[in-house]
């Protein structure tokens, strides 16, 4: 579970640089989560990801990923990021 969390912020991250943002410019993020007893290993990672700066979040549960066994994705993350005007 915490690779995925991870691998989740490194995309986000990556695209977010793309447009000259960082994870600190996300401001809400919404989190499929396969099971909810994971949550506090998703938060270990927005701890050290988002240093205290956490966006506005909200987690579902859903079983969404049962394909591909025990070991299929477990995580989904999908970010809104802001920019202040110049």
């Amino acid at each position: 579970m915490e690779e995925q969390v991870e691998g989740a912020l490194n995309d986000m991250s990556g695209r977010l640089q793309q447009v000259g943002l960082t994870l600190a410019s996300v401001v809400k993020v919404d989190i499929l989560l396969r099971d909810v007893w994971d949550i506090p290993v998703m938060e270990q990672v927005f701890k050290r990801r988002f240093q205290g700066k956490y966006p506005a979040r909200k987690t579902i549960s859903t079983e969404f990923a049962h394909v591909g066994g025990p070991d299929g994705l477990k995580v989904q993350i999908d970010g809104v990021a802001y920019r202040p005007r110049a």
